[in-house]
């Protein structure tokens, strides 16, 4: 299942690429223009890699292993910030990463 959700991922990124639009707001270079409905699947999607990320620490022999793996450090980086945006304004325009992960 992970890897359909990292492949609906490579998705979102292609058709984010696609809706390339410019954004007035400051930083300009931490914003990206991204609609609603593609802000709303790609945090869907992070929520399931942050779920399989616990999960995975948990049903391991090996926890600490898991959390500092360079995958851990990928994800912390590719799923935190759309969590994240929930709570920031514009937070739907922050730019993520999120192609990384795959």
């Amino acid at each position: 299942m992970d890897l359909f959700v990292d492949i609906l991922l490579c998705l979102a990124y292609l058709v984010e690429m696609k809706q390339e639009a410019d954004i007035d707001v400051h930083p300009s270079w931490m914003y990206k223009w991204r609609s609603y409905d593609l802000w709303f699947f790609c945090s869907l999607l992070s929520l399931w890699n942050l779920g399989s990320f616990i999960m995975r620490i948990f049903l391991t022999g090996r926890p600490f292993s898991v959390l500092f793996s360079f995958r851990s450090l990928i994800e912390i980086f590719t799923t935190y910030p759309f969590m994240v945006s929930m709570f920031i304004k514009n937070g739907q325009f922050l730019y993520v990463g999120f192609y990384c992960s795959d």
